[in-house]
């Protein structure tokens, strides 16, 4: 008789909400008025510290709960997500194919950008290229043991060799750039984990060298030229910050590709990445990469909406998983990771 008293006006809502579901849900009124008193005085009736006859009527008022909420599994899950079915799995495969995407136009526009920077004879300092080459070296070697970063400061010597060669010494910004890409070559290349994480932290040092040059007035050209080379390093810092390299997190993971084209990552190990097996539970680093999904793709987006619905739908399986189950061993929507 307890749990079944009537609740204040105010708490109406909540059991008139539960009863339009398809599978209308009956509620307790420790449900209804989330009152601590009254969750204590069902879940003590449930463990039977009041007699078996309320342990009996909590125990039939849980599993008619947990039917209901079974029954309304695809109703919760188009909700939360898509207007269609959706097979297991697609969710996440249209966000990678969809980050993929953007990411490669981006890397399109930043070449057009860049290549046009450079054919317009826009110079960087060579005493700038110098002074970073050695505050980077000084960084490598902080940071990393002989063993490991040897060949991060053999590139850094070659930048370095700019103010041997004199005050008035300039570099163009395609030998620069080729620089760049013979590093990122070794980069592939290494197997050695630590050598190839001081080869990245030394191109991530020189990008960040670059972003600032322009304002740091070691680049000269004339106002054109300038405009395009700022526009380039624009457009790679952002594919660098929200699709690959270290800064994207766990975004740079779900997007990577083998030599052939195929996702490294396929849609379940993605799903991984970001949800914990079982259910929803959040991984570090991981509300941040959703977070970054729903800016990149668009909070109205149909990949957008698929990934919501497929992490409802990722939570509802895993209560049919495992020891998951009530007295009767029937299966039990679990609340807690709801």
């Amino acid at each position: 008789q307890a749990t079944r008293r009537a609740v204040a006006p105010e708490n109406a809502a909540e059991f008139a909400d539960a009863r339009t579901l398809p599978v209308p849900v009956p509620l307790t009124r420790g449900d209804v008025t989330r009152s601590i008193p009254d969750q204590r005085f069902e879940s003590g009736a449930q463990k039977g510290n009041f007699g078996e006859s309320a342990q009996s009527v909590m125990e039939q008022a849980r599993k008619d709960q947990n039917t209901a909420l079974q029954g309304n599994a695809d109703f919760l899950a188009k909700g939360f997500g898509a207007a269609d079915d959706i097979a297991e799995g697609e969710g996440m495969r249209a966000v990678q194919a969809r980050l993929r995407q953007d990411a490669d136009q981006l890397k399109s526009l930043g070449k057009r950008a860049y290549d046009a920077a450079k054919d317009s004879g826009v110079m960087v300092d060579g005493k700038g290229i110098s002074g970073f080459a050695q505050t980077a070296g000084r960084s490598i070697r902080a940071n990393f043991t002989p063993a490991t970063r040897g060949p991060a400061l053999k590139y850094l010597e070659d930048l370095d060799k700019f103010s041997r060669a004199g005050s008035n010494v300039k570099a163009k910004i395609n030998a620069l750039e080729a620089w760049r890409q013979d590093i990122s070559a070794e980069i592939r290349e290494t197997t050695n984990d630590r050598v190839k994480a001081a080869l990245i932290a030394t191109r991530e040092q020189f990008d960040s060298f670059l972003d600032g040059a322009v304002d740091a007035g070691l680049v000269t050209g004339d106002a054109g030229s300038l405009g395009m080379f700022k526009e380039a390093r624009t457009i790679w810092n952002r594919l660098r910050t929200k699709y690959e390299g270290k800064d994207a997190g766990l975004i740079n993971d779900i997007i990577k590709k083998t030599p052939d084209g195929e996702f490294i990552l396929e849609p379940e190990g993605a799903l991984r990445k970001v949800f914990t097996a079982n259910g929803v539970g959040f991984k570090n680093g991981a509300v941040r990469a959703v977070n970054q999904i729903k800016d990149l793709v668009g909070e109205d987006s149909p990949e957008w909406m698929g990934l919501k619905q497929e992490a409802v739908m990722r939570l509802l399986r895993s209560n049919t998983k495992g020891n998951n189950r009530g007295g009767d061993a029937e299966l039990i929507f679990s609340g807690d990771k709801f």
